[in-house]
């Protein structure tokens, strides 16, 4: 085959060069890189500085960035964003994963552009925050304090310095739940949230209400969409939802119920399971010493009426069992750890980690991803991801919180007695990354009390020795030089070697008092 000599210089009429193509065919082509290598190629001519500053191949860019991090994609509102806000919000996952890497030591924190705090109006009330959930996108902020749900914006991650300050909430709803987990609705407009409560008398009958709210709408608020009452002679091990469909375990049972078209099915496994995952089609439950397949049954009417009765399907077979290989066993007592749930039935594969503690002093990960994409044959083996250690910090005091995406990285939130950190691991059998960068030296932080999103570099927690909320942004915006502090104009530095300082938040109703 003769190749078009783009480049060739003269005057031959057959001869196209690269730069004279038309812009769409230039848009095309630039669709196909990554973003690094739009701004590389935007250094090497007047033509190219035109090709890739088009608003069209930014906002492109933008969705497939919020597609391939599994990001709430109305994070992000692109009709009021310029070209070089399109082109910050696109790079940001890059732009955290090389200043993480950077960090050399535990010791120090990983250098912060702000600090905002928030106080809300119910830490007045002598009840403190019970749970943070920050969604995938950094923007919003789901908060459960007792009796209530609220809702923050934060704003979005901009790359004007002055346009990141605005905090507020924006909806709250009445509730009696004691745990919740985040979603986005199936076609990315909405957030919803599964909210679970249970009787204190009866911790075998749990309440599920599915919330839904649009945040970037104006004044928004929580629907409940949806609701159910189960009772089983099982506790409740997992919940796991994929589009409109809530799965539970129950010790061998599983329930599925569709909550939009009031759906039910409940089958006995005839075993205990470790985890859960999913996608559109399958159910993976992680066992002992294996996975197995399940199918989703066909599912019946009326969920309200049968949630409380015996399984609605014979016991059956698991479609397929996948196998680890190389004659691994997984250790006794595991720890199975993965992405939080936001992530299920995302185009993030299935990816879970079993941690090992038997030394005491630290957790050894071994990671795995269950590839379901052709489940025709009949041994699907375990796909074996690096392994890897975390520092010896002592597992006293120590958590390690849901998993999130970002870029080609897995990154695990853990911390300890001695403050915040984040694992950034691989995602593929070659890569050997394994690094640990300490986000924050704060004493004694609960695990439901803090919650990061690597791709907009923003963490979340709520202070442990004072009523506040703290919002630490990682990622320098493009208008102001790295290392300064935005409010006072001096170097940012570790807690030990500054006095930290903060633009303060307050609710309306706290000022008005």
């Amino acid at each position: 085959m003769t190749s078009l000599p783009l480049a060739q210089s003269g005057n031959d009429p057959t001869v196209i060069r690269f730069t004279h193509l038309p812009l769409d065919i230039h848009n095309l082509i630039l669709e196909l890189l990554s973003p690094s290598d739009i701004i590389a190629l935007r250094k090497t001519c007047r033509t190219m500085v035109d090709a890739t500053s088009q608003r069209l191949l930014w906002l492109k860019l933008v969705e497939r960035m919020c597609q391939d991090n599994t990001v709430y994609r109305h994070s992000f509102p692109t009709d009021d964003m310029s070209v070089l806000e399109l082109e910050y919000a696109t790079m940001s996952p890059k732009k955290w994963e090389s200043l993480a890497l950077k960090s050399e030591s535990l010791e120090e924190e990983l250098p912060s552009f702000a600090t905002n705090i928030i106080r809300p109006e119910y830490f007045s009330n002598d009840a403190e925050p019970e749970d943070l959930y920050l969604v995938p996108g950094g923007r919003f902020l789901i908060i459960l304090q007792r009796g209530y749900l609220y809702l923050w914006d934060l704003g979005y991650i901009s790359a004007i310095g002055s346009a990141r300050s605005e905090m507020k909430e924006i909806a709250r709803i009445q509730t009696d739940c004691s745990s919740y987990t985040v979603h986005a609705s199936p076609d990315g407009s909405a957030l919803r949230i599964l909210a679970v409560s249970y009787e204190p008398e009866a911790f075998t009958k749990y309440d599920y209400d599915v919330l839904e709210i649009f945040p970037w709408k104006p004044s928004p608020q929580f629907t409940l969409i949806a609701s159910l009452s189960v009772t089983s002679s099982y506790d409740l091990d997992f919940t796991s939802v994929c589009g409109d469909k809530l799965t539970l375990v129950y010790g061998p049972l599983i329930k599925i119920w569709d909550f939009k078209e009031d759906e039910w099915a409940t089958w006995n496994t005839n075993g205990e399971h470790r985890q859960i995952l999913m996608t559109k089609e399958t159910i993976v439950l992680i066992d002992e010493h294996n996975l197995s397949v399940w199918d989703v049954p066909k599912l019946v009417k009326d969920a309200t009426a049968r949630s409380a009765g015996e399984p609605t399907v014979q016991p059956s077979k698991p479609r397929c069992t996948l196998n680890y290989t190389n004659g691994y066993r997984p250790f006794t007592g595991y720890i199975c750890k993965g992405l939080c749930d936001w992530y299920t039935g995302s185009p993030q594969p299935l990816w879970y980690d079993l941690l090992n503690t038997s030394n005491g002093y630290s957790y050894h990960f071994d990671r795995f991803e269950a590839d379901v994409s052709d489940l025709q044959s009949l041994d699907i083996p375990i796909k074996s991801l690096p392994s890897f250690q975390l520092p010896n910090t002592g597992i006293y005091g120590a958590f390690i919180l849901p998993y999130r995406a970002c870029g080609q990285s897995i990154i695990v939130p853990w911390g300890n007695t001695r403050g915040m950190r984040c694992h950034i691991g691989s995602t593929t059998p070659g890569d050997t990354r394994d690094h640990n960068v300490t986000l924050r030296l704060v004493d004694r932080i609960s695990p439901r009390c803090v919650s990061f999103c690597p791709v907009s570099g923003r963490l979340v927690y709520i202070s442990p020795f004072e009523d506040q909320i703290e919002v630490v942004d990682y990622l320098w915006p493009t208008d102001v030089p790295q290392g300064v502090d935005q409010q006072v104009g001096i170097p940012n530095q570790p807690k030990d070697k500054q006095e930290r300082t903060s633009d303060t938040i307050t609710t309306p109703t706290e000022v008005d008092g």
